[in-house]
């Protein structure tokens, strides 16, 4: 059974990827969407609590905080580096 995730995952990626940029072009904004997104993951994932085992294990909480915090860094820094004239998917293809 586990092994079947990454596949459903590589069999949903492409359909949500489509369907993300034809609500962009139909004129959604990216807020709303990223919005509407996370709380279909959020009722998916409160859905599945129930079926848990064990409860989680809350040493563990602070690594998706870190992920979370490099990831909003990096939404706000990203903007200004384009007004010092550099560009970050452009800086990494030169490594």
């Amino acid at each position: 059974m586990i092994f079947l995730l990454p596949l459903a995952s590589a069999v949903i990626y492409p359909f949500a990827s489509v369907f993300l940029k034809r609500a962009i072009g139909e004129g959604c904004g990216l807020l709303r969407t990223a919005f509407v997104s996370n709380m279909v993951l959020f009722l998916v994932f409160i859905c599945a609590l129930p079926f848990n085992e064990k409860p989680p294990e809350w040493n563990y909480v602070g690594w998706p905080l870190v992920a979370d915090l490099c990831f909003f860094v990096g939404i706000f820094v990203w903007p200004f580096s384009a007004l010092f004239g550099y560009s970050w998917p452009s800086g990494l293809m030169k490594i």
